[in-house]
């Protein structure tokens, strides 16, 4: 994952589905530690909640990936 990548929350099957919140990678690399642990996360602004959040990796997939 790196800056620009368009994610979302996959269900089990790992396919997204119509609806389901789009956001951007916008920093890929975290200020810190988070509560003691060094977590592997992204930092993503969700489109349709106009809002950014700290998510970790592993509950992403990436839709298209920038150049």
């Amino acid at each position: 994952m790196k800056v620009g990548d368009l994610v979302c929350f996959p269900d089990e099957s790992q396919t997204p589905r119509s609806g389901d919140p789009l956001g951007v990678i916008t920093r890929v690399k975290p200020d810190g530690i988070y509560r003691g642990r060094n977590l592997e996360r992204v930092r993503v602004f969700w489109i349709k909640d106009n809002a950014q959040s700290w998510e970790p990796r592993k509950w992403l997939k990436v839709m298209n990936e920038s150049h």
